[in-house]
Protein backbone atom coordinates (compact mmCIF):
# COMPACT_ATOMS: atom_id res chain seq x y z
CA UNK A 1 0.00 0.00 0.00
CA UNK A 2 2.87 2.38 0.85
CA UNK A 3 4.54 1.66 -2.51
CA UNK A 4 1.30 2.47 -4.33
CA UNK A 5 0.97 5.80 -2.52
CA UNK A 6 4.57 6.68 -3.53
CA UNK A 7 4.01 5.78 -7.19
CA UNK A 8 0.76 7.77 -7.66
CA UNK A 9 2.35 11.26 -7.25
CA UNK A 10 5.06 10.28 -9.78
CA UNK A 11 2.41 9.20 -12.32
CA UNK A 12 0.55 12.47 -11.76
CA UNK A 13 3.69 14.53 -12.40
CA UNK A 14 4.50 12.54 -15.53
CA UNK A 15 0.97 13.09 -16.88
CA UNK A 16 1.21 16.85 -16.31
CA UNK A 17 4.51 17.19 -18.17
CA UNK A 18 6.82 20.16 -17.90
CA UNK A 19 6.44 23.66 -19.34
CA UNK A 20 8.41 22.61 -22.41
CA UNK A 21 5.80 19.97 -23.23
CA UNK A 22 2.86 22.41 -23.31
CA UNK A 23 1.30 22.81 -26.75
CA UNK A 24 1.96 26.22 -28.24
CA UNK A 25 -1.20 28.25 -28.73
CA UNK A 26 -1.71 29.94 -32.08
CA UNK A 27 -2.14 33.72 -31.73
CA UNK A 28 -5.76 34.71 -32.24
CA UNK A 29 -6.56 37.21 -34.98
CA UNK A 30 -7.82 40.55 -33.72
CA UNK A 31 -11.54 40.66 -33.04
CA UNK A 32 -13.68 42.09 -35.84
CA UNK A 33 -15.49 45.26 -34.85
CA UNK A 34 -18.90 44.67 -36.42
CA UNK A 35 -19.81 48.34 -36.08
CA UNK A 36 -16.96 49.50 -38.31
CA UNK A 37 -16.74 46.55 -40.69
CA UNK A 38 -17.51 47.48 -44.30
CA UNK A 39 -19.90 45.39 -46.40
CA UNK A 40 -20.14 45.50 -50.20
CA UNK A 41 -23.25 44.79 -52.24
CA UNK A 42 -27.01 45.17 -51.98
CA UNK A 43 -29.38 43.77 -50.97
CA UNK A 44 -27.15 40.79 -50.08
CA UNK A 45 -23.67 41.85 -49.05
CA UNK A 46 -20.26 40.42 -48.17
CA UNK A 47 -17.86 41.82 -45.59
CA UNK A 48 -14.45 43.12 -46.62
CA UNK A 49 -11.47 43.07 -44.32
CA UNK A 50 -9.91 46.49 -44.21
CA UNK A 51 -10.86 49.43 -46.39
CA UNK A 52 -10.27 48.32 -50.00
CA UNK A 53 -13.13 47.70 -52.44
CA UNK A 54 -12.27 45.81 -55.61
CA UNK A 55 -14.38 47.01 -58.53
CA UNK A 56 -14.51 44.29 -61.20
CA UNK A 57 -14.48 44.67 -64.96
CA UNK A 58 -17.21 42.00 -65.12
CA UNK A 59 -20.06 42.49 -62.67
CA UNK A 60 -20.35 45.56 -60.48
CA UNK A 61 -19.95 47.14 -57.06
CA UNK A 62 -22.86 49.22 -55.81
CA UNK A 63 -23.43 49.68 -52.03
CA UNK A 64 -20.59 50.00 -49.49
CA UNK A 65 -22.11 50.01 -46.00
CA UNK A 66 -21.49 49.76 -42.28
CA UNK A 67 -23.59 49.93 -39.12
CA UNK A 68 -25.30 53.25 -38.56
CA UNK A 69 -24.66 55.62 -35.66
CA UNK A 70 -26.17 59.08 -36.07
CA UNK A 71 -27.03 60.03 -32.51
CA UNK A 72 -25.93 63.61 -31.94
CA UNK A 73 -24.23 63.77 -35.37
CA UNK A 74 -24.40 66.68 -37.81
CA UNK A 75 -22.54 65.59 -40.93
CA UNK A 76 -20.91 62.71 -42.78
CA UNK A 77 -17.64 62.92 -44.71
CA UNK A 78 -15.91 60.39 -46.96
CA UNK A 79 -12.42 60.58 -48.45
CA UNK A 80 -11.37 57.82 -50.85
CA UNK A 81 -8.88 57.16 -53.60
CA UNK A 82 -9.24 55.40 -56.95
CA UNK A 83 -6.37 53.82 -58.84
CA UNK A 84 -8.18 54.02 -62.17
CA UNK A 85 -11.44 55.03 -63.86
CA UNK A 86 -14.83 53.58 -62.94
CA UNK A 87 -17.90 53.63 -65.21
CA UNK A 88 -21.62 53.36 -64.55
CA UNK A 89 -22.79 49.76 -64.88
CA UNK A 90 -26.10 50.80 -66.49
CA UNK A 91 -26.71 53.01 -69.55
CA UNK A 92 -26.08 55.70 -70.37
CA UNK A 93 -22.49 54.66 -69.64
CA UNK A 94 -20.41 57.45 -68.17
CA UNK A 95 -18.06 58.24 -65.29
CA UNK A 96 -19.06 56.60 -62.00
CA UNK A 97 -20.94 58.59 -59.38
CA UNK A 98 -20.33 58.34 -55.63
CA UNK A 99 -23.07 59.39 -53.18
CA UNK A 100 -23.37 59.20 -49.38
CA UNK A 101 -26.41 57.26 -48.18
CA UNK A 102 -28.26 55.95 -45.12
CA UNK A 103 -30.88 53.25 -44.69
CA UNK A 104 -33.66 52.72 -42.20
CA UNK A 105 -33.93 49.48 -40.25
CA UNK A 106 -36.33 46.90 -41.73
CA UNK A 107 -36.01 47.93 -45.39
CA UNK A 108 -37.28 45.19 -47.74
CA UNK A 109 -35.49 46.67 -50.81
CA UNK A 110 -38.65 47.08 -52.87
CA UNK A 111 -38.95 50.88 -52.65
CA UNK A 112 -42.73 50.37 -52.68
CA UNK A 113 -45.33 51.79 -50.27
CA UNK A 114 -43.86 52.70 -46.90
CA UNK A 115 -40.44 51.54 -48.14
CA UNK A 116 -40.28 54.50 -50.55
CA UNK A 117 -38.56 56.41 -47.75
CA UNK A 118 -36.32 53.76 -46.18
CA UNK A 119 -33.16 54.62 -48.22
CA UNK A 120 -31.88 58.19 -48.48
CA UNK A 121 -29.11 59.66 -50.65
CA UNK A 122 -27.15 62.90 -50.30
CA UNK A 123 -27.68 63.69 -53.99
CA UNK A 124 -26.74 67.33 -53.49
CA UNK A 125 -23.21 66.18 -52.63
CA UNK A 126 -22.80 63.50 -55.31
CA UNK A 127 -19.44 63.58 -57.06
CA UNK A 128 -18.56 62.44 -60.55
CA UNK A 129 -15.26 60.57 -60.70
CA UNK A 130 -12.77 61.39 -63.42
CA UNK A 131 -10.25 58.60 -63.07
CA UNK A 132 -7.45 57.93 -60.62
CA UNK A 133 -7.16 60.35 -57.74
CA UNK A 134 -8.35 61.26 -54.26
CA UNK A 135 -11.89 62.52 -53.64
CA UNK A 136 -13.78 63.93 -50.65
CA UNK A 137 -17.56 64.18 -50.15
CA UNK A 138 -19.23 65.91 -47.20
CA UNK A 139 -22.95 66.14 -46.52
CA UNK A 140 -24.72 67.73 -43.58
CA UNK A 141 -27.56 65.73 -42.10
CA UNK A 142 -29.60 68.93 -42.24
CA UNK A 143 -29.15 69.12 -46.04
CA UNK A 144 -31.76 67.96 -48.52
CA UNK A 145 -31.44 64.21 -49.01
CA UNK A 146 -33.42 62.25 -51.62
CA UNK A 147 -35.49 59.14 -50.83
CA UNK A 148 -35.26 55.99 -52.96
CA UNK A 149 -38.67 56.45 -54.63
CA UNK A 150 -40.56 59.39 -53.19
CA UNK A 151 -40.83 61.86 -56.05
CA UNK A 152 -40.97 64.91 -53.80
CA UNK A 153 -38.64 63.89 -50.95
CA UNK A 154 -38.05 67.49 -49.93
CA UNK A 155 -41.67 67.81 -48.84
CA UNK A 156 -41.25 64.89 -46.40
CA UNK A 157 -38.65 66.03 -43.84
CA UNK A 158 -40.45 63.97 -41.17
CA UNK A 159 -39.72 60.77 -43.15
CA UNK A 160 -36.01 61.66 -43.30
CA UNK A 161 -36.07 62.34 -39.55
CA UNK A 162 -37.63 58.90 -38.95
CA UNK A 163 -34.96 57.25 -41.11
CA UNK A 164 -32.18 58.98 -39.16
CA UNK A 165 -33.73 58.00 -35.82
CA UNK A 166 -34.13 54.35 -36.89
CA UNK A 167 -31.02 54.10 -39.08
CA UNK A 168 -29.48 50.64 -39.60
CA UNK A 169 -26.88 50.99 -42.39
CA UNK A 170 -24.94 53.92 -43.78
CA UNK A 171 -22.03 54.51 -46.14
CA UNK A 172 -21.95 55.32 -49.83
CA UNK A 173 -23.28 54.05 -53.13
CA UNK A 174 -21.67 53.73 -56.56
CA UNK A 175 -23.64 54.26 -59.71
CA UNK A 176 -24.69 56.47 -62.59
CA UNK A 177 -26.77 55.60 -65.62
CA UNK A 178 -30.17 54.54 -64.29
CA UNK A 179 -29.50 55.18 -60.60
CA UNK A 180 -27.19 56.43 -57.88
CA UNK A 181 -26.72 52.95 -56.42
CA UNK A 182 -26.99 50.87 -59.59
CA UNK A 183 -23.30 50.02 -59.64
CA UNK A 184 -20.02 50.74 -61.37
CA UNK A 185 -17.52 48.63 -63.25
CA UNK A 186 -13.71 48.78 -63.34
CA UNK A 187 -11.29 47.25 -63.15
CA UNK A 188 -10.24 49.55 -60.34
CA UNK A 189 -9.61 49.65 -56.62
CA UNK A 190 -11.37 52.09 -54.32
CA UNK A 191 -9.60 52.69 -51.00
CA UNK A 192 -11.52 54.29 -48.14
CA UNK A 193 -9.07 56.77 -46.58
CA UNK A 194 -11.44 58.34 -44.07
CA UNK A 195 -15.11 58.01 -43.14
CA UNK A 196 -16.24 60.39 -40.43
CA UNK A 197 -19.63 60.87 -38.81
CA UNK A 198 -19.49 63.94 -36.60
Amino acid sequence: MIKLLMILPLLFLAACGGDNDKPRSTPRPPAIDADTLWWVGAPSARPIMGNVVDIPAEGKANYVTRKCDLEGKQEISLTFSLNGPILSATPPIGPGLVTLYLQRKGDNWTGVGEYETFRWYATGSTITTNGAGTYTITAKLSDRWTAIQLSNSYSSPHKFYEAKQDCDRMGFVLGGGTGYGHGVTGPATLTILDYSVR
